[in-house]
């Protein structure tokens, strides 16, 4: 075997990875820190495995996201590298040196196949035609200086900027697929409410929330505008079926609002479409990935993961559970002081582990105490974006789920530092929930295999979009809820968190759950 020059490797290995993290983190590679923990440089648990998933491709191997807590950074994870994969590292720089292989984009098409997770809320939607735990609402309460006009018309912009949000669900060759509408109009109630109560507007805007989807018509947005009389605020009610949006998705929606707004009072050109050819990349490169010889090797790990699981968490209800879902919803929100942030993520820092991960640990113990149960399992939200998903409004999530056991058996600290490597094995074996249960078999709740508490948490400051504007502030009375018994949502807040348990109220009463978030 020919002698290995590691100095060189390791320059090498590093020129790789900073390049890598550049994109990442849109830096100039010269300013990526080699000395920095990935934590501090501001990876986020996604963007980690992102950095092994290309890693691997580009070496030709199979590499671990553990290695990311074993070798914390760049400089010790490249001398890993070149110690254990000079060979690899060494054909790479031969074959970039060779030849610079541009990929080419898919060509925009009328319509994009459904991914999993979007058949899999389909098949729900269709199964249960009255539900409404998937209509998501944005609403915005509007100063008496905004013009309605001007609004109404920045929001028909929407549906021309993102074909998707007006399109329906049709058949095409054997297969689902998302079919744009060009010149779908926007579909608008209006209503003078003059005279009524804070109480009544809320109830008529909850009542709009609530109504259900037919996804096989569409569109699959649709307006309210509530007006107050002269001289006072009015309301505006976006409502989108979650098929065709997601967290990352209500700011850059928002974003295009505020921007197509400010166009239409200056006189400038409103943007055109985007380039939907990224929905059909997504399905078929999700559809490539299952296909792939490596989905045996995630559908095996899975199998070993969740044996034995628990399908339900038996907490204490206060009324009977139905022989039915009914997916009734209600949120209880609180807010953390910007005080006890800054602890949660100092003590996330001092132990190497995110935010996200310590405040996931916290509600596994919550339900684990509440059901007497130390094997717990919770679903958590995945953002599966990739390039491919920039700018778009869509819904590119999956659910994790993410076990716990043995809960009480360990320190408090050891418990957080073994979910986080947990969840981000978990990630780097992420499979279509939908396809998962369909290839394993798993069995629970009728509408929510395997379990029936997710947990949820937005590091994006959604209603960013907002700051600086002084005519309009974000509702916070109205919520997509209903989709599973319980949820937490955690929203990070330029100081503290938004704390929000949705919970279903036909199970448990409201002071149940206040007591339950209160600790």
């Amino acid at each position: 075997m020919p002698s290995v020059n590691l100095v060189g490797e390791t320059e090498g290995a590093l020129r790789l990875l900073r390049n890598l993290v550049a994109r990442e983190l849109d830096l100039a590679t010269d300013d990526v820190p080699v000395a920095l923990d990935y934590l501090s440089m501001g990876f986020s648990s996604r963007g980690l495995i992102g950095l092994i998933q290309q890693l691997s491709r580009l070496l030709r191997t199979k590499l671990s996201p553990s290695l990311l807590f074993d070798y914390r950074t760049l400089a010790d994870f490249a001398a890993y590298l070149a110690e254990h994969h000079a060979e690899q590292l060494a054909a790479l720089a031969m074959e970039q040196a060779s030849s610079d292989v541009q990929e080419e984009r898919p060509a925009p098409r009328a319509q994009a196949a459904l991914s999993e997770a979007q058949r899999g809320l389909w098949a729900l939607q269709k199964a249960w035609p009255r539900m409404a735990a998937y209509n998501v609402p944005l609403c915005l309460r509007l100063s008496s200086r905004v013009q309605r006009a001007r609004m109404l018309e920045a929001c028909a912009w929407l549906l021309r900027r993102w074909p998707m949000l007006g399109a329906s669900v049709q058949r095409a060759d054997g297969r689902l697929v998302m079919q744009a509408q060009p010149g779908h109009d926007l579909v608008l109630e209006e209503h003078h409410a003059a005279d009524w109560s804070e109480a009544q507007r809320l109830r008529w805007l909850r009542e709009r929330v609530e109504q259900p989807f037919d996804l096989d018509a569409g569109p699959l947005l649709r307006a309210y505008w509530l007006g107050g009389g002269e001289g006072s605020e009015s309301r505006l009610l976006l409502v989108i079926h979650h098929l065709v949006i997601d967290a990352v998705s209500v700011g850059i929606l928002l974003a295009g609002l505020r921007k197509a707004y400010e166009d239409l009072e200056a006189g400038r050109s409103l943007d055109g479409p985007v380039d939907h050819a990224g929905y059909g990349a997504f399905a078929a490169a999700e559809a490539e990935r299952l296909a792939d010889i490596d989905s045996a090797a995630c559908l095996s790990y899975w199998r070993t993961a969740l044996s034995d699981a628990p399908t339900s968490l038996e907490l204490p209800l206060d009324h009977p559970r139905g022989a039915t879902p009914g997916f009734a919803g209600r949120t209880l929100r609180h807010e953390l002081p910007a005080a006890l942030g800054e602890a949660v993520q100092a003590w996330s820092a001092r132990h190497g582990v995110y935010p996200s991960t310590l405040l996931l640990a916290v509600y596994q113990g919550l339900l684990s105490r509440h059901s007497g149960r130390d094997d717990v399992v919770v679903g958590m939200a995945l953002d599966e974006r990739d390039a491919s998903c920039a700018g778009l409004v869509g819904m590119f999530v999956n659910m994790l789920p993410v076990r716990a056991q043995g809960l009480g058996q360990r320190s408090f600290v050891e418990e957080v530092q073994a979910l986080q490597r947990q969840v981000v094995d978990a990630m780097a074996h992420s499979y279509p929930f939908a396809a998962l249960v369909r290839e394993l078999g798993l069995s629970g709740g009728e509408a929510a295999p395997l379990f029936q508490a997710a947990y949820l948490y937005q590091d994006t400051l959604d209603t960013q979009a907002l700051a600086g504007v002084a005519d309009w502030t974000w509702e916070e009375s109205l919520y997509q809820e209903g989709e599973y018994e319980l949820v937490l949502e955690v929203r990070r807040r330029a100081q503290g968190y938004g704390l929000y348990l949705k919970y279903d109220p036909t199970l448990w009463d409201e002071a149940t759950l206040a007591r339950w978030l209160g600790h």
